[in-house]
């Protein structure tokens, strides 16, 4: 089951309801939890530069990585390096990106997932 469904059905079986993003009453705000290390992430929000997609973590992270299956390899963003290194110009809906996350814990709102009423367990 991937990331996202599981987190609906464990906050549905929790009896919790995710917060709805701002001024979107119909649409649910799940952050993804992130842990030092490795996060794989499935990012659902607009289409953006990685600097503007994570900005939410900026100083928190060292990496991120997106597989690209046309040219069959990685794409790396990572912060202060230089610009030619940085191969992932935008983070797209629907892409599963690879964090490397350098705090303890922390949230990562990676957008909006389908409306409030869709979620049941």
């Amino acid at each position: 089951m991937p990331g996202r469904q599981r987190q609906l059905l464990a906050f549905a079986q929790e009896g919790r309801k995710p917060a709805a993003a701002p001024g979107q009453a119909d649409q649910v705000v799940l952050p993804a939890q992130l842990l030092a290390g490795w996060n794989n992430v499935s990012y659902l929000g607009a289409a953006k530069p990685p600097s503007e997609a994570l900005a939410s973590i900026a100083g928190q992270y060292s990496a991120v990585y997106r597989w690209d299956s046309l040219s069959q390899s990685y794409q790396l963003y990572a912060p202060g390096v230089p610009g030619f290194a940085n191969t992932l110009t935008q983070i797209n809906p629907g892409d599963a990106i690879w964090v490397k996350y350098n705090q303890q814990q922390g949230e990562l709102n990676t957008g909006s997932l389908g409306t409030a009423g869709s979620i049941r367990p």
